[in-house]
């Protein structure tokens, strides 16, 4: 009876079990099944890819690597490349012009001489299936080409001209006719690199086998690459020509540009215009390291038309900044620097009275201007001064303006890039109120202007140092000629102001006007014709920076001693004046002071 009982409990047990299990039985055939469902679609679905990759890849036609090629008569065959080409297709060649380009069994082209010629190429598939190609080719005599040459050479520079071969392997044989002036070596089995020793002529040629060719270039006195141009150069490497904003009236503009900017990308090097005219329309500048060099007879015409709406000209010729700078806001002097602008002969930059700039310079500093006649000014300046350093302006002449709306606009404008003031607004400027610091002006010539010199807006504080004007002429200057505002440790000295008309009735005409200098020297000048020679008086802005308190001279008794040493002739009056410090500029104020 007990085991009766125990083998009772004991399958009641197993059946519990059974029962406990069964849902997990039911989830393993579940996953059994669906497994087995999954690897038949799978096995069904990778089937269908497979035949459909083969028809794909059996819908490829073949195709020439190459649908045309130019051969040399003499030289290396080609070999006709099929893509796509299954192995068990036929192919037959067949040439159109034996007598150019005949083919082998093989598809290997001979070229025979000179001409045009086509191979045909048929293809025949497992299936019968032809397909027809063909290819073009062109086959030319042996020659050789100067791909880069140069007809200028800096004295401190080099270039490299390339020599390539098309259809011979012969050497190559560079010759420098002129070694006092120049040195050459072979920097490749084609290519030769010739280097400036002195400022001169040389001749360079080259040979290979019945190629010769020879160049005449100047070494001119200076470092880096030298590019030449003329009115009918086209731009560097082709650049622009295809352009919508480039058409007859803005090509000079497009030419230059592009040689600016290579210049840029080599750290600097010589520009030169060659005699004749050009015509810009825009905005020229000018990178770090780099010389701008008119030859005689050469001349810049600034023009206002475009001949296109996509291309709007800008109110300035030159400025001293790289293309890639000129929305980097510097500060102080930390823009561009080491640029000089030179003329030879009878250079011109002629503004043409169009309303711009010749040149501004800001942030800049060892700038040179030298031997440019600067010509027919409208309303702004031909030199813009802004936050300038080391600054050498010599032997130009300022020449003729029309009458500027403010009737004082100045030759040469000496300002800070002041937000307050408007007077300086480039997206290459943080507006730091910067002064010009060692500006040297001697040996020009200034004549038939408003105004020569000077400065018409000041930011309060800041003072431009180191000014010196020596040896100038300036003649008929109808405003002021100098004004030295916010000028401190400056000097005007040795220089020939003369009205030729002499005093004008109802009209005053001051030669140097003194409005906050500190310390300035104003000494051994000859003025003739003015009504007041030297004017010394306070100054305040009126309209943009007039935030600004008023600004004094500050004049020591060692200034006014100095400026006793002028010669004044035919002048209205023979004194010159100072107004008192912190007083009004009125008669009860004003001291006068006789020239010795």
């Amino acid at each position: 009876m007990r085991f009766t009982g125990e083998r009772k409990d004991y399958r009641v047990s197993v059946l519990r079990q059974m029962l406990f299990l069964l849902p997990l039985i039911v989830i393993l055939f579940a996953t059994i099944s669906t497994t087995v469902d999954s690897t038949a679609v799978y096995a069904k679905e990778k089937k269908e890819s497979d035949d459909v990759a083969e028809e794909e890849t059996a819908l490829i036609p073949p195709t020439l690597r190459k649908s045309s090629v130019t051969l040399y008569t003499g030289w290396e065959n080609y070999e006709i490349f099929i893509d796509d080409l299954d192995e068990e297709s036929t192919v037959t060649f067949k040439s159109t012009n034996k007598k150019i380009a005949k083919v082998d069994e093989d598809g290997i082209v001979t070229p025979v001489k000179k001409g045009k010629a086509k191979i045909k190429v048929v293809i025949k598939d497992k299936d019968g299936k032809k397909t027809k190609l063909v290819l073009e080719v062109k086959v030319k005599d042996p020659y050789c080409e100067v791909t880069d040459s140069n007809d200028s050479l800096t004295t401190h520079g080099d270039y490299t001209f390339k020599l390539k071969r098309y259809g011979n392997a012969e050497e190559v044989i560079w010759k420098l006719d002129g070694s006092q002036y120049a040195s050459i070596e072979a920097v490749s089995d084609t290519d030769c690199r010739i280097s400036g020793v002195a400022s001169g002529d040389v001749t360079l040629s080259v040979v290979c086998g019945d190629f010769e060719e020879s160049f005449d270039i100047h070494v001119y006195e200076g470092t880096g690459t030298a590019f030449k141009i003329t009115p009918a150069k086209l731009p560097y490497k082709g650049n622009y020509v295809t352009r919508s904003e480039y058409n007859e009236y803005t090509k000079d503009y497009f030419t230059v540009r592009s040689y600016l900017e290579r210049l840029s990308t080599l750290g600097g090097g010589l520009l030169i215009f060659a005699e004749g005219t050009y015509h810009i329309t825009n905005t020229l500048c000018i990178p770090s390291n780099t010389t701008i060099l008119m030859e005689d007879g050469s001349t810049i015409v600034k023009s206002d038309y475009t001949g296109t709406s996509w291309l709007t000209a800008t109110q300035s010729l030159f400025q001293t900044v790289s293309y890639s700078h000129t929305q980097t806001p510097f500060t102080e002097y930390n823009g561009e620097h080491d640029i000089a602008i030179i003329g030879q002969g009878s250079a011109t930059i002629d503004l043409n009275f169009v309303k711009s700039n010749a040149i501004t310079a800001a942030h800049c500093k060892n700038l040179t201007i030298t031997g440019i006649a600067f010509r027919n000014l409208n309303s702004l300046h031909f030199i813009e001064l802004d936050a300038a350093k080391d600054v050498e302006i010599t032997g130009n002449l300022f020449s003729t303006c029309v009458e500027s709306p403010t009737q004082r606009k100045e030759a040469i404008n000496i300002d800070t890039p002041d937000a307050e003031t408007h007077g300086f607004a480039q997206g290459w400027t943080s507006y730091d109120r910067t002064p010009v610091l060692n500006v040297s002006i001697c040996d020009n010539v200034f004549e038939n202007l408003e105004t020569a010199i000077g400065t018409h807006k000041y930011s309060e504080g800041m003072y431009h140092t180191n000014i010196t004007i020596e040896r100038n002429t300036f003649a008929d200057v109808s405003n002021y000629v100098v004004r030295m505002m916010n000028w401190k440790d400056c000097s005007v000295s040795d220089n020939y102001f003369i009205l030729t008309q002499g005093p004008v009735e109802d009209k005053v005409v001051n030669a140097v006007i003194l409005n906050g200098a500190v310390n300035p020297t104003v000494t051994g000048n000859r003025f003739v014709g003015f009504t007041t020679a030297i004017r010394c008086a306070h100054w305040k802005n009126s309209g943009s920076g007039k935030i600004y308190a008023e600004t004094y001279n500050e004049l020591s008794k060692a200034n006014l001693r100095a400026m006793k040493d002028n010669e004044a002739v035919d002048c209205t009056n023979d004194y010159f004046e100072v107004y008192t410090v912190f007083g009004d500029n009125t008669d009860e104020n004003l001291k006068t002071y006789k020239f010795n």
